[in-house]
């Protein structure tokens, strides 16, 4: 890592013998618009293959979409938050908040034409591999609500692991009539409350 960061290796993805042609027949969905997802289309599109990005929110996030609190940010330095092939020299510290990182992930997206080809608000119901025809079929539910059906050669799963809250099982929970949400939202008080 240390000799890519410092211009000495080339770790771009790319074809030995130039694109094959069955690289355009080849279909990928990517489930989750996140640094991960992100990074498999932009490495995609530097192979000529083609794919689809789902994301079950309404924006590029990732994490944070589901995990809003004050102050939320990041407690592993920046530069691990910032793509090897597009560094951001611009962090305004060294642990950056989480809307610094998604202005970074935005821009790439952006800079790299790949904003506008996420499907937002479309979640993957089911996904069934089939042996006979090689490939996935997979259940959508869009933004409108509807279900699709889509099929790919290869599925990448880039839907991290901190957006489904783990409530726990609290005796009096069903009966409890105040505000209960796991998210608390970026702009709510951190104080005690009344």
């Amino acid at each position: 890592m240390m000799m890519e960061e410092m211009g000495f290796a080339d770790r771009n993805v790319h074809w030995r013998h130039g694109v094959p042609e069955r690289a355009s027949r080849f279909h990928i969905l990517i489930i989750g618009a996140g640094v991960s997802g992100l990074c498999a289309a932009l490495k995609l599109d530097q192979l000529g293959v083609p794919w689809t990005l789902v994301e079950k929110n309404p924006e590029l996030r990732g994490t944070w979409y589901e995990n809003t609190y004050p102050e939320a940010g990041v407690d592993t330095p920046n530069h691990f938050y910032s793509y090897s092939f597009a560094p951001n020299y611009g962090w305004t510290g060294y642990f950056s908040k989480s809307g610094e990182v998604l202005a970074y992930l935005r821009d790439i997206a952006k800079r790299h034409c790949i904003l506008d080809r996420i499907r937002f608000n479309t979640e993957v119901r089911a996904l069934t591999w089939d042996d006979l025809s090689r490939q996935w079929h997979i259940v959508i539910r869009t933004a409108d609500g509807r279900q699709q059906s889509l099929e790919a050669q290869a599925v990448i799963s880039a839907v991290g692991q901190l957006n489904r809250p783990k409530i726990p099982a609290l005796r009096g929970m069903e009966t409890f009539k105040g505000e209960s949400d796991p998210n608390i939202g970026d702009s709510a008080p951190f104080c005690s409350r009344d």
